[in-house]
C-alpha cells in the first residue's frame, strides 16, 4: 500500500512539475482590492493559492480540535464533579439511616425505664 502512495504522489509532482513548464511564458497580474501584483508566471500564483489552501487547511481543523479537546476537558471535568455529587448524595442517605439506628436504641432506651417505672 505505501508503495502505491509514494507512486502516486510521484506522479501528482510530476504532472505539476510539467504544468508548470509548460506555462513558464504566461505571466499574469493579481488585484486584490487596490493592490495589484507584478507580472508573474501563472504557476507562480496556483502554488501560492494551493499552499495557502494547504495552511488554512490545517489551521482550521487544528482550531476545531482545540474547541473540541476544551469542551471534553470541560464535559469530563462537569462529569466528574456530578459523579462525586452523587456518590456523596447515596453515602449521605446511608449515614442518615446509619444515624437513625444508632440513635433508635437511644431513644428506646429512654422511653424502656419511663415504661417500667
Amino acid at each position: 500500500m505505501r508503495i502505491f502512495k509514494w507512486l502516486f504522489i510521484a506522479i501528482i509532482m510530476l504532472a505539476i512539475l510539467g504544468f508548470a513548464l509548460q506555462n513558464q511564458d504566461q505571466t499574469v497580474s493579481v488585484r486584490i482590492i487596490k493592490w495589484v501584483s507584478a507580472d508573474l508566471p501563472l504557476y507562480f500564483f496556483l502554488y501560492i493559492a494551493f499552499g495557502v489552501g494547504l495552511i488554512l487547511g490545517i489551521i482550521i481543523p487544528a482550531i476545531n480540535l482545540l474547541q473540541m479537546n476544551n469542551e471534553v476537558r470541560q464535559t469530563r471535568k462537569d462529569s466528574k464533579r456530578i459523579r462525586e455529587e452523587l456518590n456523596r448524595l447515596r453515602n449521605a442517605d446511608i449515614e442518615e439511616e446509619k444515624n437513625q439506628v444508632e440513635a433508635l436504641p437511644e431513644h428506646i432506651e429512654s422511653q424502656s425505664p419511663e415504661k417500667t417505672e
